[in-house]
């Protein structure tokens, strides 16, 4: 079977370093394969990737050979390249170019010359696919981050690639959301035959789906193999153990032996069954932490109200009081408004109905640099 993709003798070193951020790294991809490139931020993950698309190919002294179908990787003509490797990125907001989805969609195949009515087509079964059918007419910003990368994922997969590349796609998403983009991966694999690669730190659902894993540490590639053997290798870097699945570090931590290391809850439960394991279970006793108090609070949101389309509410009626000291987490599933919060709160947006207080400040009225002063957004 030809070899999809090789890389040979890859040595890479970005201008102004002198250590190697890549290091005589040989590996082969073959058609179908799903991996996943796990590493210690640092390691080279995202540089390793980047070699694998001719216009993400990073500056730097390069030796070595990276070739696509047998095809020299730099000298990839672009409407090749376009067409046989599609890439993700990290943040779902950099890579959308155009207004609504349907446009995004159109976009890459408008560049490459495809016909009206081969356009119509591709984005009608492709919509279909991925249920974006309902949300072709929606504009790009309206869209939820999991949503917007599914788009992005969409743009990527008209073209018909060979290769998907994905850096850490489920960065910026909700565990759910995150769980029903991997799926989809898991599918367009399966069911397209597509071959996928993808650097990820959440593991525990990557790996069980991918059939290989590259494990990158120092710079140099140091396994190649089945996830759950590499999963036992990444245990025994402490650099790299945070990474493994709690499934896995439990069969691990507690020396359980069994024919294949779990790495799912499905996993977990066949192997109890084969081996007939019994757990005991143990009562901690710890304290609960104590919310700091004041008597005057440092920030208050109160009944504030806000929309996009002047429709439909992202926050609505909110109320939040914050006081002096306060570690304050807010989850939610994407889409739900954790962003904009924070935006209303920093008052680099102003709702349409309610008042957010800085110390008795309005936000939106206090001077900018003294806002900036008092209420840092990263």
């Amino acid at each position: 079977m030809q070899k999809l993709a090789t890389v040979t003798h890859l040595t890479f070193t970005y201008p102004d370093q002198s250590t190697p951020v890549l290091d005589d790294v040989n590996f082969t991809i073959d058609p179908g394969d799903f991996i996943v490139i796990a590493g210690n931020t640092g390691s080279g993950k995202t540089t390793l990737l980047n070699h694998l698309k001719k216009e993400l190919m990073p500056k730097g002294a390069r030796t070595g050979d990276v070739q696509i179908a047998e095809t020299p990787v730099a000298d990839m003509p672009k409407l090749v390249s376009a067409q046989t490797v599609g890439y993700v990125a990290q943040d779902p907001q950099i890579q959308s170019v155009m207004a609504t989805v349907i446009e995004e969609l159109a976009f890459p195949l408008e560049n490459i010359g495809c016909p009206s009515n081969e356009i119509e087509r591709r984005i009608t079964e492709l919509a279909n696919f991925l249920g974006l059918d309902q949300n072709l007419d929606r504009q790009i910003h309206q869209l939820s981050g999991g949503q917007l990368q599914l788009v992005n994922l969409a743009s990527v997969l008209i073209l018909r690639p060979k290769l998907i590349l994905l850096d850490e796609p489920t960065s910026q998403l909700d565990p759910l959301t995150a769980q029903h983009f991997l799926t989809v991966l898991g599918r367009i694999n399966q069911e397209l035959g597509i071959t996928i690669m993808l650097t990820e730190h959440r593991l525990s659902t990557v790996a069980a789906m991918a059939n290989r894993m590259i494990l990158l540490q120092d710079h140099h590639l140091t396994f190649d193999g089945d996830p759950h053997s590499g999963l036992a290798k990444m245990a025994t870097d402490a650099h790299l153990t945070y990474f493994v699945p709690s499934i896995s570090k439990l069969f691990l931590d507690q020396q359980i032996r069994t024919s294949q290391l779990p790495i799912s809850v499905a996993d977990a439960q066949s192997a109890i069954r084969t081996h007939h394991l019994q757990f005991q279970s143990v009562t901690t006793g710890g304290k609960v932490a104590q919310l700091p108090t004041a008597e005057k609070p440092i920030l208050t949101v109160n009944n504030i109200s806000f929309s996009f389309d002047g429709q439909h509410n992202v926050l609505h009626h909110l109320n939040l009081v914050i006081n002096p000291g306060t570690w304050l987490a807010i989850i939610g599933k994407n889409g739900s408004g954790k962003s904009t919060l924070l935006t209303l709160i920093c008052g680099l947006m102003t709702p349409q109905h309610g008042k957010i207080r800085f110390v008795h400040q309005l936000v939106w009225k206090m001077a900018i640099n003294q806002r900036m002063a008092k209420l840092a957004f990263l």
